[in-house]
């Protein structure tokens, strides 16, 4: 789970004067601050190339690809959605079924009674200490840090609201906030029985509270939702658990026609039901939550939620992956393991459903015999090499415990089963890689509907996405010159496309000229909320150095009302500081310590705007005696931790 954002709040004559005075003066501090946050962490490419759009251009509008059509009535977008309640009311039997499924589990409120019992513990890597306990009815998460003295110094505490995950493997749980629901960094791990930080969080500097869930993080666990006022980061859940309408989309018109007495003269086409589609697009249905790659571009001209089971999943998303060996088979996902095994590769059926009954669960007595069996459809019994005895008694003649062994994730404490169905050597599982090697990134389904143009656009954006996600990773560089490449040959073949503009915002880092002209192009066009706020931060920064500031400050209050980043709001703090708003600028570099309470030079420039503001002297001091205790404790974490590195 795990991103994004938001906020806003708000003298005269000799006294405004000298308020302004006392605001330029802190103005070094607020400066520094901005460079020390990371604000302004995408110039800093230092020896990038930058890409320059060539004056040359063949560009030209293009409507948006076509979506291919489908027989089933209810892939129209004007069948509307009636949630699993209404399904239920005449198909019992397969509801009450799938309620054992994990599926039905896939989301839901959380009930404190149900969950598992309380505990603390504290992470040596990070300095904090995270509890888990329960108080006035609800259940909590606190984080603190951790003093040198034994003592600790709280940070954040939230109730929880919504738990995520069947708790087959895990639990991880959100909370709400403003609006936002934001990621605990506290998990549940069912093979250690105890909690532990959530993935992505073992390590000395993590997201703490901050990490947003935003659409497409909880599109694959919760029934149905919506954005609000179309705001991925805020988010309205209509269904908590998937439900049936993921699988068979959406009822209405099956529920009216049933409800008025039409039964369907031969196959109900008001309704999919994915045992009669293709595989490809039975497959697609699965890919919605099942094919997780390492990049998903929306096809031009798609927006969330308009996929419909029924349709071709490539018509709406593109996925992209590496281009792996077979080597690399362990760190792709299921889809792409799948596709490798030759019983998929020599069947014209063989599919997710071939094995995983979507309808119900099977016992954990039932496993071995049912997967046996649809096996041995293919394969005859002596066909196995190993005799039989052994396979006995090595694993209760379990086919799949040797063709489909348990692997390795990037998840901490859990393995899947690995889909690729063959031979494994043991030593393949866990086999090294060079993880900062650069590795293209390559469609995973087939997408040769698309043009050639329109495959080169998405690729560019799937390289820059992916560099963006990565960070400043070693290694991530040569995804940024490559997306860098491609934009440029893009930006000659487009014209009026939002998304590609902002990516080249993103891409011509070292050039400001070019990189205020591609953002502000971009607003001008329809953009995703999330492509909006990074546009909009871009050329805020471009404001600011122009000295810009009212207009800096404009385009930084929406930043915050679409996501939830400290940054966003320190870089607000900066600008109000610079039109003279010294209660706007304090109200922002507040804010920003409530998303993050451990960043020692927020907790010193606002006791600086205090003491501008006059406050009183206890306050300020308070803050920067504050500001020094979090310096002292992760400077002795620091130290701690390299002298255990450099110990025998």
């Amino acid at each position: 789970m795990g991103r994004k954002r938001k906020h806003t709040r708000q003298a005269r004559g000799g006294a405004r004067d000298a308020q302004k005075t006392r605001l330029w003066l802190v103005a070094p501090a607020l400066s520094l601050l901005a460079i020390l946050c990371g604000i302004w962490y995408w110039r800093s490419g230092a020896g990038r190339e930058s890409a320059q759009t060539p004056q040359t251009s063949v560009a030209t509008y293009r409507p948006p690809p076509p979506i291919a059509p489908s027989p089933f009535e209810n892939t129209n977008p004007d069948v509307h959605y009636v949630g699993t309640q209404r399904c239920q009311e005449c198909h019992l039997a397969q509801h009450e079924s799938y309620l054992l499924t994990a599926h039905s589990r896939s989301m839901s409120e959380v009930t404190p009674d149900l969950e598992p019992p309380g505990a603390a513990f504290d992470h040596s890597l990070s300095g904090r200490r995270y509890r888990c306990y329960r108080e006035g009815g609800e259940l909590r998460h606190r984080e603190s840090l951790r003093l040198a003295d034994g003592g600790e110094m709280p940070l954040c505490d939230y109730p929880l609201k919504y738990l995520v995950g069947s708790g087959r493997f895990s639990r991880t749980y959100l909370a709400e906030t403003d609006g936002f629901l934001i990621e605990s960094p506290l998990t549940w791990y069912a093979s250690l029985d105890a909690w532990a930080l959530s993935p992505g969080y073992d390590q000395s500097v993590h997201n703490s509270f901050h990490r947003v869930a935003v659409y497409d993080c909880l599109y694959c666990h919760a029934g149905r939702l919506e954005p609000v006022a179309e705001v991925e980061s805020r988010l309205h859940i209509l269904e908590t658990a998937i439900g049936c309408e993921r699988c068979h989309g959406p009822g209405s018109l099956h529920a009216e026609r049933m409800s008025a007495g039409e039964p369907p003269d031969g196959a109900d086409m008001t309704i999919v039901n994915p045992r009669r589609l293709p595989r490809e697009l039975a497959e697609s249905v699965c890919h919605q939550c099942h094919l997780n790659a390492q990049v998903r571009v929306p096809v031009r001209g798609r927006e969330p939620g308009q996929f419909r089971p029924g349709l071709r999943w490539q018509d709406f998303f593109i996925d992209y992956g590496y281009e792996v060996s077979e080597s690399d088979m362990t760190v792709v996902g299921h889809v792409e393991q799948l596709r490798q095994s030759a019983c998929y590769q020599s069947s014209e059926t063989l599919t997710c459903t071939t094995c995983h009954d979507p309808h119900s669960a099977l016992q954990p007595e039932e496993r071995v015999s049912v997967y046996r069996n649809t096996c041995i459809q293919c394969h005859s019994d002596p066909g196995c090499k190993l005799p039989l005895p052994e396979r006995r008694s090595r694993n209760d003649n379990d086919c799949a415990a040797c063709h489909m062994p348990p692997s390795d994730t990037d998840i901490p404490h859990i393995a899947f089963t690995h889909h690729r169905i063959g031979i494994h050597e043991p030593a393949a599982k866990n086999e090294d890689r060079d993880q900062d090697s650069f590795r293209p990134l390559a469609p995973v389904l087939d997408v040769s509907h698309l043009s050639e143009v329109e495959r080169r656009r998405s690729l560019a954006l799937a390289y820059m996405q992916y560099f963006h996600d990565q960070g400043h990773k070693p290694g991530a560089e040569a995804y940024f010159l490559r997306a860098q490449q491609l934009l440029a040959e893009s930006a000659t073949e487009w014209v009026s496309d939002a998304s590609l503009d902002t990516a080249l915002a993103l891409a011509t880092v070292d050039d400001r000229r070019q990189t205020q002209r591609h953002a502000k192009r971009a607003l001008r066009g329809k953009l995703s909320s999330h492509e909006r706020a990074t546009a909009l931060r871009i050329a805020a920064e471009a404001d600011l150095q122009q000295n810009l500031a009212a207009e800096a400050v404009r385009r930084l209050e929406e930043v915050t009302a679409l996501r939830r980043e400290p940054g966003d709001w320190f870089l607000l703090a900066l600008g109000r500081q610079r039109v003279g708003d010294l209660e706007g600028a304090i109200a922002a570099l507040e804010y920003v310590l409530e998303i993050d309470p451990a960043q020692p030079e927020t907790h010193q420039a606002l006791a600086t705007l205090y003491r501008a503001a006059g406050r009183s002297e206890d306050i300020c001091r308070q803050m920067e005696q504050l500001a020094q205790t979090i310096r002292r404790t992760a400077s002795a974490k620091t130290g701690a931790a390299r002298r255990s590195a450099a110990a025998p």
